[in-house]
């Protein structure tokens, strides 16, 4: 079982899933929010990040595949009441794979997705952004981590910068190299064709100033958006739900809403 932190008691979930070498901590305003006053939030840990474990097959379970295997079976547990996927970045790919197997979700919520397919490239979702270096090498330098959390955010605070850098430290090396290997190796489906066939709402939220990724590049595609388009989030970069929390928080509450 995954490592996982809860707020709220509503009999509908919404359960947050992070990106590449994060943990559930980079959710803890939403935990915090007026959120909990209507629903059950559970934000989960994936293997080799957070307090989740550190695996001794990496090449199996750090894969797009194997994290996604190990995520389902992770909502499997939750899966007797209705619920609200919110993923982010990295974890956009992994509830990609599975869009399709998820029993009685209501929606997904795709937050700076990075999720491939209709047959777009890495070239046509990622800026060529040489400061993203340390998101796919087991080890990088004290210069390269600082200047990677200036890339995630607009204008993070020196103390959530510094929070970024500690929780990138504690997750497994080989979290990042096996993940890269089973993108570099095409170890993926079409996850943007498996969501559009989930036929559940799906939302995309982007930040105005992501340095990491294209914020149009879902809109050039043929999956069908709530609101019709990516929705942009001014003074925010990739890491929006700690750049502005409280607008993301507004609009998980009205998608929510719309869901269930």
């Amino acid at each position: 079982m995954l490592n996982y932190i809860t707020s709220g008691n509503g009999h509908n979930q919404i359960i947050f899933i992070h990106g590449n070498s994060q943990s559930s901590d980079y959710w803890k305003y939403l935990l915090e929010s007026t959120l909990k006053d209507n629903y059950s939030l559970v934000a989960l840990d994936l293997p080799g990040c957070g307090k989740s474990f550190k695996s001794e097959t990496p090449d199996k379970d750090y894969s797009i595949r194997g994290l996604s295997k190990n995520v389902k079976e992770f909502i499997s547990k939750f899966d007797s009441k209705e619920y609200v996927v919110v993923a982010f970045s990295l974890a956009a790919n992994v509830i990609g794979e599975i869009a399709q197997e998820l029993n009685n979700c209501k929606g997904i919520l795709l937050l700076s997705p990075t999720i491939i397919g209709f047959s777009l490239t890495p070239a046509d979702i990622l800026k060529p952004n040489p400061n993203l270096v340390p998101l796919f090498t087991a080890t990088t330098t004290e210069e390269q981590l600082n200047t990677l959390t200036e890339e995630l955010g607009y204008k993070l605070p020196s103390s959530i910068k510094k929070e970024i850098k500690t929780i990138y430290n504690n997750v497994d090396p080989n979290f990042r190299t096996s993940m890269a290997a089973s993108i570099a190796l095409g170890d993926y489906s079409d996850e943007l064709q498996n969501v559009q066939n989930s036929h559940l709402p799906i939302a995309v939220v982007f930040g105005e100033e992501d340095k990491l990724c294209f914020n149009d590049y879902i809109d050039k595609t043929l999956l069908t958006q709530w609101r019709g388009k990516s929705i942009l989030v001014p003074n925010s970069g990739h890491c929006v739900m700690l750049d502005q929390p409280y607008e993301l928080i507004k609009i998980v509450n009205e998608f929510a809403t719309h869901c269930f």
